[in-house]
């Protein structure tokens, strides 16, 4: 069945733990690939979207901080330019509106 395991001479299939994923008939699990998770049970991993990143064989994709930012499938976030900044989770930088600069 997938999203499920069983091991050699078996009677059990036991589920792919969060962060894994398996074909139907698997021996094993795989690991979801960097910038893509999986819920336990799973028979695929899915992409991180925007503005989130994860690690190989991660349950969840993590949200980038604020200043950062990430397209989808994203192994890590990048830092936004200076006059673009960005908030927690964000999908893009942003421009600053003249208006919100402060005069020195």
């Amino acid at each position: 069945e997938a999203g499920k395991f069983s091991a050699a001479g078996s009677a059990t299939c036991f589920e792919c733990e969060a962060g894994k994923f398996s074909a139907a008939g698997s021996a094993t699990c795989s690991k979801c690939e960097a910038g893509k998770s999986s819920a336990a049970g799973s028979v695929t991993c899915f992409e991180c979207e925007a503005g989130k990143f994860s690690a190989a064989g991660s349950a969840t994709c993590t949200e980038c901080e604020a200043g950062k930012s990430s397209a989808a499938g994203s192994v890590t976030c990048f830092e936004c330019e200076a006059g673009k900044p960005g908030s927690a989770g964000s999908l893009t930088c942003f421009i600053c509106d003249s208006a919100l600069i402060p005069l020195l």
